[in-house]
Formats: structure tokens, C-alpha cells, sequence
């Protein structure tokens, strides 16, 4: 029984002896590369690929290009909305200074106008009353002040009262108050100065109809009126527009104001001309925020000797605030990123590029920031990146094995 039991021992650890030493054993796990546009034999299980092996072929076909790591100048910048409006000083509703009927009309909506032009003729009985009124408060004028003359000779000669020539003194200069005012009206309603003086020394003279003159050079933009139509002196019966600048207002939130300064660099972008750049400063920061949107108007001015630009489009502003400030980065597009890591592809060779993690920091302009990750210098993949990695996490999909 006894040799039975050691018998029993012998073999159990005969057994264990044997198939430990025969164990297999386990082989180091190294860095994989992924070949593409060629055949690959290896079949072996890996945890990782690093790497990605291209044949010349496929270089050519994918397009790639590549940039180095390296210090470049970052320029900080703010994006804002902004709508694109008139220039006060260069915008005019006409309208006329009296009521009456249209005679003439002598442009249409969408014409380009001159300073000065005339633009339409109205009839009206008061330019009569206002004639009327002027030549008498010229006669009025001219008597006062003859008398005036004679009271005051003969008060120096001691002859007439001190009365008497203040009294005629304060005649004379309330008729030539009315006169003026009355002269003023005529002005006002087009007549230029050498016709009111022609009206003044012969006042059978018949007086032209109004003419409604552009104040501005422009564009027509609304004409409200035909011919033969009653006008009252309230309407608006023309709107001018000069477009060759225009006004462009961004929206700046509140967080941002301290950013923002007279004669800071601003491009202006458009989605009707989204390849144009318009370059220009700002020339007024608003002083109240909006109460709706918490923000204020920053405003710049651009030349349109085109016109293609139009009031009240839609844009965005591009402020620059901080400049010359030199930092390690490559262009955006060489970054590509998942919801755990950003990594670039490095290119090891002519035919290898290696996924490479980066920590990144701030963006700007089509560049960001590499804070770690990168050696000055290295050649990164900025354009098919995305092909690279699609290879890569296709080839981890299929269970890590190599084709």
C-alpha cells in the first residue's frame, strides 16, 4: 500500500515536470506597421498600430501633403456677426418744401444721380404767395430804412426828438427782419440767389416751378411719386443711397470689450463673396449694450467702388487683437482627434508616418498650438490625414491583424 502511494507522487509530478517545461514560450509585443497597396503575409496578433507604410503608388494617388513643426507668428483674433448698413452723411430722403402737383419727373429707381441734379419739377400756387410776400417786405424794407436815414439827420441837427429816431430805428429793423425771412423762403424752395435778385429788381419776373434737386451723388433707391400726382410737403419722394462705403457694425459681447480698440485691424468676410477678403479698422466702439442681446456695436468702414456690396447684408468680422507672439504649431488641418486623444501622423521616411499623440493649445488663424508631442522641424501629414487614421481604426476593427 505504502509503494502504492509513492508510486502515485512519481507520476503526478512526472506530469507537471513534463508539459512545464514544454510551454510555449510568449513573445514580446512590438510596434506594428500597417501596409498599404501591397501584400503582407503577417498574420500575428497585435495590440496596437503606430504606423502606417505607404507604396509609392498609393502616395500618389492619396495627394498628401506636409508642413514642419514649427515657430510661427499667432495673431488672436475675435469672430463676430455684423450687418452691413448705409453711411448716414451718405444717404438722403428727398421730399418737397411746399404741396403741389408733380409736373416733371426726371429719373428712375436704380439711376446714378449728381450732387445738384434735378430730379423732379412741382407746381404750387404758394410759390405765388411766397413772391408776394417777398416783394412786399422788400418795399417795406427799403422805405424803413430811407426813413430811418432822414429821422436821424434830422435828429443830429437837432431838429426831430430822440423819440422819433428810436422809433424809426426799430421799424427799420423789424422790416428787415421780415425781409430776410422772406428771402430765406424763396431759398428754401430752390431759387438760387441771382434769381431772387433778379425777382427784387423786376418783380414781373415769373417764378420757375420747384425743383427738387439731389442733395448727395447716388443711387436712386425708392422713387414714390408719377406725374400729375398731389404731393404734400410731409412725403418722401425720393431716397438716395452712396454706396461706394458703406458702414459694417459687428456685435461684440461683453467679454470681449476689452479686446476691442480704435484703429484695430478688422477683415470683413461675406456669404455672397465668401472667397473676398475686405480689409479695413475700427473707427467707433458704441458706449451701451444692446439691452436684448448684451452686446455692443463696433463699426468699421470698407470701399465698394464696385457696389457690389449691398446694404444690410449679412457678414462676419474678423478683430485682431494680439500680435507677435511666436508659438510652436503646425495648421489645423494636420490634427486629427477622437473624444479620448489628438494626434498627428509624422513622416518617419519616404513611406512611413506614424501616429503621433500631441497635446494641444490655443487656435488661431488655421494654426494650433503644440504643447507636447512634437520636435521642431518634424514633417506632419496636413492634408489625407483622414485616410490614415480610417486605415488604422479599420485595421483594429478586423482584430488587430495586419492586411
Amino acid at each position: 500500500m505504502r509503494i502504492l502511494k509513492i508510486i502515485t507522487i512519481l507520476s503526478v509530478l512526472f506530469y507537471f515536470s513534463f508539459f512545464c517545461s514544454n510551454k510555449p514560450e510568449e513573445e514580446p509585443i512590438q510596434k506594428s506597421t500597417l501596409i498599404l497597396g501591397a501584400e503582407n503575409d503577417n498574420h500575428k496578433d497585435e495590440t496596437e498600430h503606430n504606423d502606417v507604410h505607404l507604396t509609392d503608388e498609393m502616395i500618389k494617388k492619396l495627394n498628401l501633403e506636409f508642413d514642419k513643426a514649427r515657430m510661427r507668428e499667432i495673431k488672436r483674433f475675435i469672430l463676430a456677426p455684423a450687418k452691413i448698413t448705409p453711411i448716414k452723411n451718405l444717404e438722403a430722403f428727398l421730399g418737397s418744401i411746399i404741396d403741389g402737383r408733380v409736373q416733371d419727373i426726371f429719373v428712375n429707381q436704380g439711376d446714378y444721380v449728381k450732387n445738384g441734379q434735378i430730379l423732379a419739377k412741382i407746381v404750387n400756387f404758394q410759390i405765388a404767395e411766397i413772391k408776394g410776400e417777398y416783394l412786399k417786405s422788400k418795399a417795406e424794407f427799403e422805405y424803413t430804412k430811407g426813413n430811418l436815414q432822414r429821422i436821424k439827420s434830422l435828429f443830429e441837427s437837432n431838429i426831430s426828438s430822440k423819440k422819433s429816431f428810436l422809433l424809426a430805428q426799430a421799424e427799420f429793423e423789424k422790416a428787415k427782419g421780415e425781409f430776410l425771412a422772406a428771402r430765406e423762403k424763396l431759398a428754401s424752395i430752390g431759387l438760387t440767389d441771382e434769381v431772387i435778385v433778379r425777382l427784387g429788381e423786376n418783380e414781373n419776373i415769373n417764378l420757375p416751378t420747384l425743383e427738387i434737386k439731389a442733395p448727395i451723388s447716388g443711387k436712386i433707391i425708392e422713387r414714390n411719386i408719377t406725374v400729375g400726382e398731389y404731393i404734400e410737403s410731409t412725403e418722401n419722394l425720393f431716397r438716395i443711397i452712396d454706396i461706394s462705403k458703406l458702414w459694417v457694425d459687428a456685435d461684440i459681447y461683453e467679454k470681449d470689450i476689452p479686446k476691442v480698440k480704435l484703429g484695430q485691424k478688422v477683415e470683413v468676410f461675406t456669404k455672397a463673396y465668401p472667397d473676398k477678403i475686405y480689409e479695413s479698422e475700427i473707427i467707433y466702439i458704441g458706449d451701451v449694450l444692446s439691452s436684448d442681446t448684451k452686446t455692443i456695436t463696433v463699426r468699421t468702414i470698407l470701399s465698394n467702388p464696385e457696389n457690389i456690396l449691398k446694404p444690410y447684408m449679412f457678414s462676419t468680422v474678423k478683430i485682431y487683437y494680439e500680435y507677435g507672439e511666436s508659438r510652436f504649431t503646425v495648421p489645423i488641418s494636420a490634427v486629427e482627434n477622437n473624444a479620448e486623444e489628438k494626434f498627428v501622423f509624422v513622416v518617419e521616411d519616404d513611406n512611413v508616418f506614424e501616429k503621433r499623440n500631441v497635446t494641444c493649445g490655443i487656435e488661431s488663424d488655421g494654426l494650433t498650438e503644440i504643447i507636447a508631442g512634437l520636435e521642431e522641424g518634424e514633417n506632419v501629414v496636413i492634408k489625407g490625414s483622414f485616410i490614415l487614421r480610417s486605415e488604422l481604426e479599420k485595421s483594429k476593427l478586423e482584430g488587430g491583424h495586419v492586411h
